[in-house]
């Protein structure tokens, strides 16, 4: 996904004059950095998560702390995310469920039938489900819930024409992914994940490639990604996972926006593909600049420990990048 660049310009009113110069205030970035590295050092790559920090240019209102995630990772990884996210004021978080409530009314937890717990276990890695303890008072949900997006595709289709087809085809393509994270996938899907994840289970070399691909990853191209799930949905699934939702959490961040002073730290704890959207807003509509940005490891792989030659890591970082476009 190409963002354009970003420019908060602030025009300086000369009375008399039919028009004045356009002063740049020098904080505001032209474009904004990733919030996704990969860190390669001594042979070890490491994929880091920014934690970055937002202040209001006016000086009024809340520090915005978007702290990024992902969905597998470390366990220090979480722990750590818990600490800055305990240590906040309020946070809003994301989470798909039955209603907003379903993330705050039980521990951390495994879930053995879900692909990512499955992935995880391959992987040597942790669940963002068993490495956040959602159940403070100061987390909110700020996502959609799943009857809230199938109302929005639903509207759609009543509507009818072209759009009414792409929601249509997104609505079944939604069910089938979420069949398959939930560990419900059938047919040669489902035979493939399952095929996939016991060669990773058993083959040292293959885990590293596939965590070489985790660590390469850049959250820019995930709407691209879900666009080429293929057919007349893909980019309407495209927008219902990134779009719409970021728009739930900027609808709950913006009461929060021009009260009060930065000493007040508002977190909102999104996967890292949705924080290019967030931050963009945050910078064009409501004049926030990047104030401060901790890096935190997420997850590590020495290739060379698991036998993967200097070439065969250059062909799985350089898939990675392919994957992008």
């Amino acid at each position: 996904m190409n963002r354009p660049a970003l420019l908060l310009a602030l025009v300086a009113a000369l009375a008399g004059c039919a028009s004045g110069p356009v002063a740049i205030d020098p904080r505001v970035p032209l474009r904004l950095d990733p919030p996704t590295r990969r860190v390669e050092m001594a042979g070890k790559h490491t994929l880091e998560i920014a934690v970055r920090d937002y202040a209001p240019l006016s000086g009024k209102g809340p520090t915005v702390r978007l702290v990024g995630a992902v969905h597998i990772g470390d366990k220090a990884y979480y722990e750590t995310l818990q600490a800055r996210l305990d240590a906040s004021d309020l946070v809003l978080f994301e989470g798909v469920g039955k209603d907003a409530g379903d993330f705050k009314r039980a521990p951390a937890q495994r879930k053995d039938d879900h692909l990512y717990t499955k992935m995880a276990d391959a992987l040597g890695l942790v669940t963002q489900f068993e490495g956040i303890d959602y159940r403070r008072d100061h987390f909110v949900n700020a996502d959609l819930t799943a009857d809230a997006m199938a109302a929005l595709l639903d509207g759609e289709i009543a509507a009818g024409g072209p759009a009414a087809e792409a929601a249509q085809a997104a609505k079944a393509q939604m069910r089938t992914l979420t069949k398959t994270l939930q560990g419900g996938g059938e047919g040669l899907t489902g035979m493939a994940m399952n095929f996939m994840i016991g060669m990773i289970e058993r083959s040292p070399k293959m885990r590293a490639t596939v965590l070489l691909g985790f660590v390469g990853m850049d959250p820019d191209p995930a709407k691209s990604g879900f666009e080429r799930m293929g057919g007349k949905g893909g980019a309407r699934m495209a927008k219902l996972i990134l779009d719409d939702r970021n728009e739930a959490a900027l609808a709950a961040l913006e009461p929060e926006l021009g009260e009060g002073t930065p000493d007040r730290v508002v977190s909102v704890f999104y996967g890292a593909a949705h924080l290019p959207g967030i931050e963009d807003a945050l910078v064009r509509r409501h004049g926030y600049v990047p104030a401060r940005t901790e890096w935190v490891p997420a997850m590590s792989v020495e290739p060379a420990k698991s036998g993967l030659t200097p070439r065969e890591v250059e062909q799985a970082l350089k898939a990675s990048r392919q994957r992008r476009r």
